[in-house]
């Protein structure tokens, strides 16, 4: 495998090169590369263009050997969601109409209506929230919710102002 002497990282690995004609080649071509890279076989490192001679005592494990990462956390187990759709007094969705859900302790998300009026906020927590609806040249609409573990359908009727 190969290191880069300024910072130990491993770059390379191949078990091809126990090969000593293909170390021999590597070699060559990396000392052209740069300074800085030593090859490290079972019998020890050598240098390519005055890298640093360190022994290190064993191969860098293969990918395989790497343990994965740990799976993302589930979300809380009590989150809800709300969604709904923004309709003008003739039914037709609104288009752009800011939707704020904000809680007791006044942290705000906001959602905009798609061109059909829908909105939707998911990974709530249960709690008491204030919802506004607002959209240009409508007057807002405020609602006050309690939302448990589950998904909420809340639509809003914007009037002309």
């Amino acid at each position: 495998y190969l290191t880069d002497t300024g910072g130990g990282n491993v770059i390379y690995f191949a078990e091809a090169a126990a090969n000593s004609a293909i170390q021999s080649s590597l070699r060559n071509d990396l000392s052209k590369l740069t300074p800085h890279l030593r090859i490290v076989t079972n019998n020890g490192p050598t240098s390519v263009g005055g890298g640093g001679t360190r022994r290190r005592p064993e191969a860098p494990p293969f990918a395989g050997d790497v343990p994965p990462p740990p799976p993302p956390p589930p979300p809380p187990a009590n989150t809800a969601s709300v969604a709904g759709k923004v309709t003008n007094s003739r039914g037709s969705g609104i288009s752009g109409a800011r939707v704020a859900l904000t809680d007791a302790s006044g942290k705000t998300v906001t959602v905009t209506t798609n061109s059909g009026g829908n909105y939707q906020i998911n990974n709530l927590a249960a709690g008491r929230y204030t919802l506004t609806v607002s959209a240009s040249r409508y007057s807002t609409q405020r609602r006050t919710l309690t939302l448990g573990s589950t998904k909420l359908t809340l639509n809003v009727t914007l009037q002309r102002s």
